[in-house]
C-alpha cells in the first residue's frame, strides 16, 4: 500500500512522556499546555523533540512554544547561573524574545557577574563557557554588546527616576 509506505506506525523516541504529551495534544487540538513549572532541560527535550516530529504546523506550534517558554521564564525568578542555562536554550534553538529577556535582565540586574565571566577578552571561541552558550562568533559579540549598551544606557534611565 501506498499509504503504508509513507507513514510509519511505530518509531522509537528518546523522550519521556511529558516532553511528548504536549506535542501530540498540540497535533489534536492546535493547543500547547505545558507544565505549570518546568527547568530548562525540560524547555530543550521539548524542543528537540518538536524537532524530531516534523508538524505540519510547525510555524504556529514553534511560535506557541517560544511564547510559552518566554512566558514562563519571565514569571520565575533567576539565579546568574540559571540565566546562562536558560541563555543556552535560547541560542540553541533560535528564540530571539528569550534571548532579548535575557539580556535585559544580565544587563540590570547581572552586569557585574556578566563581566566577570566575560571579559571582553574572554568573548570569543577558546573560551569553552562562550562557545557552549553561542555557537557562532557573531551571536555572542551580538549579544554581549547589547549587555554593555543596556547598562550604559541605564543610567540615563536612573538618574530620571531618581
Amino acid at each position: 500500500m501506498k499509504f503504508s509506505k509513507l507513514h510509519q506506525s511505530e518509531c522509537d523516541v528518546e523522550y519521556t512522556v511529558a516532553v511528548i504529551k504536549p506535542i501530540i495534544d498540540f497535533f489534536h487540538s492546535l493547543s500547547l499546555q505545558l507544565p505549570e513549572s518546568y527547568t530548562h532541560n525540560y524547555a530543550n527535550e521539548i524542543l528537540n523533540a518538536f524537532k524530531f516530529f516534523k508538524p505540519v504546523r510547525k510555524l504556529d506550534m514553534k511560535e506557541k512554544l517560544h511564547y510559552s517558554i518566554c512566558n514562563y521564564f519571565a514569571k520565575e525568578k533567576h539565579t546568574f547561573d540559571s540565566i546562562l542555562l536558560w541563555l543556552s536554550v535560547a541560542c540553541t534553538h533560535g528564540i530571539p524574545d528569550l534571548r532579548e529577556m535575557i539580556c535585559a535582565l544580565i544587563a540590570n540586574e547581572y552586569y557585574f557577574k556578566w563581566q566577570q565571566k566575560f571579559p571582553v577578552t574572554a568573548r570569543n571561541m577558546e573560551n569553552p563557557l562562550y562557545r557552549q552558550l553561542f555557537k557562532g562568533r557573531y551571536v555572542g559579540t551580538l549579544f554581549a554588546a547589547k549587555v554593555d549598551r543596556i547598562y550604559s544606557n541605564s543610567f540615563l534611565t536612573n538618574l530620571i527616576l531618581q
